[in-house]
C-alpha cells in the first residue's frame, strides 16, 4: 500500500470519526434542549402536597402528596424532588409507595417512584418524617410528571418545635 492510500484511508477513518462525535453532541445538545415530554408544568394534572406547619421535634409524622390525573390518558409520576432547604430539617425513614431509587443531586433529593396514574385517578404518596433539629424549615418539592423536566413545584414550610 503506498503512502498516498494510507494517507487517504487514515483521513477518510478520521474524517469519520469527528462526524460521528459531532453527530453524537449535537443529538445529546438536541436532547437536552428538547427533553422528551417537554418542559415545563404538566398539563392534566393536579397535585397536592399535605404537610402540617408545625412539628415537635424526634416525633415522627406523615406527609402525603396527592396526585391526581385529569386527562384521558395515562400519566406517570417520575420523581418527587426535595430541596435541601426543607429537608435539612428532617430524616424520611420511608415512602408508600416505595422508591424505585434516590439520588442526591446538587441542592435536592430525588426520590424515583416511575408508578402509572390511569386517567381520573388520584395517586397518594406518604413520605414517613422525623424532624431532627429545632428550626425553621422551608423548600421546594417538585412533583415530576413523564419526566424529570416536566414538573409542578409546591413550597413546604415546617417549624419544627421543643417537643
Amino acid at each position: 500500500m503506498s503512502k498516498t492510500t494510507i494517507i487517504i484511508v487514515l483521513v477518510a477513518v478520521l474524517g469519520g470519526m469527528a462526524l460521528t462525535c459531532v453527530g453524537g453532541v449535537a443529538a445529546l445538545l438536541y436532547l437536552s434542549l428538547n427533553p422528551p415530554g417537554g418542559f415545563g408544568p404538566p398539563q392534566n394534572i393536579t397535585v397536592a402536597v399535605n404537610a402540617p406547619s408545625q412539628a415537635p421535634a424526634r416525633q415522627p409524622f406523615q406527609i402525603t402528596v396527592d396526585v391526581t390525573n385529569t386527562a384521558t390518558t395515562t400519566q406517570n409520576l417520575n420523581s418527587i424532588d426535595i430541596y435541601d432547604g426543607w429537608h435539612d430539617g428532617f430524616v424520611i425513614s420511608q415512602t408508600t409507595p416505595a422508591t424505585t431509587s434516590k439520588i442526591r443531586i446538587m441542592d435536592f433529593t430525588s426520590y424515583f417512584f416511575e408508578k402509572d396514574i390511569p386517567p381520573g385517578q388520584t395517586l397518594t404518596v406518604t413520605f414517613d418524617v422525623t424532624p431532627t433539629t429545632v428550626g425553621s424549615y422551608t423548600g421546594d418539592w417538585d412533583i415530576c410528571i413523564n419526566t424529570e423536566y416536566s414538573f409542578m413545584t409546591q413550597t413546604v414550610h415546617t417549624q419544627v418545635q421543643v417537643p
